[in-house]
């Protein structure tokens, strides 16, 4: 048989002005409204409260759902600078660190070598504005950054028509 809280609560509050203990106030509620009617916790927690004079017997205001991400702000914050954290981005937009990695989810962005960047290159980035693939830019571009590290110095800078790049290895097709 289900309670209303409120009645419960009564019920707690009423134990609490008899000068019962949590656990005899579970007992005596559990005998009247049934088994399972309270538990103790719940009774402790009344008690608790009621003991420092808040008789209120409503729910305390909670903040409800978290902030959810604006989809733009995520990604103007990326664009401005991709290397932030999501921790960073989350303080910046006052939210939770989980908000953002659903939102960067929800953008296609993965991190990779410390930058934000969309996980699948779409047909629109891999084009310019004349329709030629810019696979040799592209390819360029990340043997210039990769001769930064010592590790990735062995990458031959040959540039025959279209390169892909497999993990430190160029392959010409």
């Amino acid at each position: 048989m289900a309670f209303q809280k409120e009645h419960i609560r009564h019920c707690i509050l009423f134990a609490f002005q008899l000068k019962k203990n949590a656990a005899e106030a579970t007992k005596m509620i559990c005998s009247a409204l049934g088994e399972n009617a309270v538990t103790y916790k719940t009774c402790k927690k009344w008690f608790q409260r009621f003991r420092s004079g808040n008789f209120d017997l409503n729910d305390a205001e909670r903040s409800g759902t978290p902030k959810k991400v604006e989809d733009e702000e995520l990604e103007q914050l990326l664009n401005e600078d991709p290397c932030q954290t999501q921790q960073e981005l989350a303080e910046e937009l006052g939210v939770t660190q989980q908000a953002i990695s659903v939102g960067l989810k929800k953008l296609g962005r993965v991190q990779k070598v410390g930058r934000w960047v969309p996980h699948v290159l779409s047909p629109e980035s891999c084009m310019t504005t004349h329709g030629h693939i810019r696979r040799k830019q592209h390819c360029k571009s990340f043997l210039l950054w990769a001769g930064r590290f010592s590790f990735m110095r062995h990458i031959p800078q040959i540039w025959p028509p279209q390169i892909t790049i497999f993990f430190g290895r160029c392959n010409t097709t």
